[in-house]
């Protein structure tokens, strides 16, 4: 699959150049619309089924590969993961990548202005790029693009699309919202005028993008997982092409050295240790559960969960707050994992990363029963964001206990 993969890459890359020598190149004046973004704070592919998808390294090398002059970038919000001192880091860390991917302008959603004026005055610096709000339309030669930042409902949006259609003056209307497939084709069918309308989801963007009359509406993606190309030529907009960013696009060197300063600023910033503690439930860590659960200890001790911290050291990631909490036990707890100095005991996926805290079951077996758990245990990391393939009877298997 990955072969397969890496030789439709290559001729995509090379077709430009092959229509150049066959006389058949496209016309001089046509243009490439290039969308991505819904980054939410996935600046890197992350999860544990392979292979995974995204990142903006990858994101900077495919648009450098494929872009020409005249061709326009535009990155779509949110950007901002959940509030929070990470978060600025992130959104100041994916300013650097767009700055290095020549993106042109990026739109802003309701999530994106609870980091305040201070976070997105810097990311606007930093990416070098046009902000485009609800108030705030760009203009280009050929083009004027909204989006619906602080719509309520439809009809704010309906509202705002009649605004851009106002003011496009002979230029192509680009409506950017946050609503979903079914209110595109919506407001497609109520304001015809408009020549492309990109709305939000989470699914696989590929193959999806259609026509309502002369409008087209497509999705970009999520998580920054895929980058989006509209052909603009006299004639409107062409058939869109869905670029998977998968492993087999290499990384950005100097957006990786970009991405190693942030890892490198969570580590100084102590990010981890800052993480809030809502519980004190006390855990005492896998090995403590060996000398009654020999043979489960061993199936553990076995298994990829055992693992689990030092894949987070190979990638630089164990000063991570969006990765520790999946790689150690309690980490909401105050009695749980603090950092690896203070809690070796409590690295990893362990026994009580399912089981629940057990401290209190090892001083009183008899007395505190340990629940009984299942699926609902896996889930809070084996989710479709970090792990879209998982499969509960399948990767039971390999753990069964």
């Amino acid at each position: 699959m990955s072969n397969k993969r890496s030789v439709v890459w290559l001729i995509l890359s090379a077709l430009p150049f092959i229509l150049t020598l066959l006389g058949t190149s496209p016309a001089t004046n046509a243009k490439t619309l290039f969308i991505s973004g819904a980054t939410k704070g996935y600046l890197a592919p992350c999860g544990c089924t392979k292979p995974m998808s995204g990142g903006i390294r990858r994101r900077t090398t495919l648009i450098n590969q494929l872009k020409k002059p005249g061709d326009f970038v535009l990155e779509l919000g949110p950007f901002a993961g959940p509030l929070g001192r990470q978060s600025e880091i992130k959104a100041e860390t994916q300013a650097q990548a767009l700055q290095q991917m020549g993106t042109d302008a990026f739109t802003l959603t309701k999530q994106d202005l609870q980091l305040g004026t201070g976070v997105i005055e810097t990311y606007t610096r930093i990416s070098e790029a046009t902000l485009i709000d609800d108030t705030t339309f760009l203009t280009t030669p050929d083009w004027i693009i909204a989006t619906d930042t602080n719509s309520e409902d439809q009809a704010d949006t309906i509202a705002i699309a009649r605004s851009l259609i106002r003011q496009s003056n002979g230029k192509t209307p680009i409506l950017v919202t946050q609503a979903n497939e079914e209110s595109a084709e919506e407001i497609a069918r109520a304001l015809p005028e408009l020549s492309l309308i990109i709305y939000a989801s989470s699914s696989n963007p590929t193959g999806v993008a259609k026509r309502v009359g002369k409008t087209w509406i497509a999705s970009a993606g999520d998580q920054g997982k895929y980058v989006l190309t509209f052909t603009f030529t006299n004639s409107g907009f062409e058939s869109p092409t869905v670029f998977d960013l998968g492993p087999d696009i290499t990384d950005n060197p100097t957006v990786s050295r970009q991405y190693s300063q942030y890892l490198d600023r969570l580590k100084a910033e102590k990010l981890v240790e800052r993480m809030p503690k809502p519980q004190d439930d006390h855990y005492a860590g896998s090995d403590a559960c060996m000398s009654c659960h020999t043979t489960e200890h061993q199936i553990w001790t076995d298994s990829k969960h055992s693992q689990a911290w030092a894949t987070l050291e190979a990638d630089g990631h164990d000063s991570d707050p969006d990765c520790v909490s999946c790689h150690s036990v309690g980490i909401d707890s105050t009695r749980g994992f603090l950092v690896k100095e203070r809690t070796p005991h409590l690295t990893d996926v362990g026994c009580e990363s399912c089981h629940g805290a057990g401290y209190n079951h090892i001083q009183a077996p008899e007395k505190v029963k340990m629940p009984t758990v299942g699926k609902n245990s896996c889930t809070p990391c084996h989710n479709l964001a970090h792990s879209p393939n998982f499969d509960f009877e399948q990767y039971w298997e390999k753990i069964k206990h």
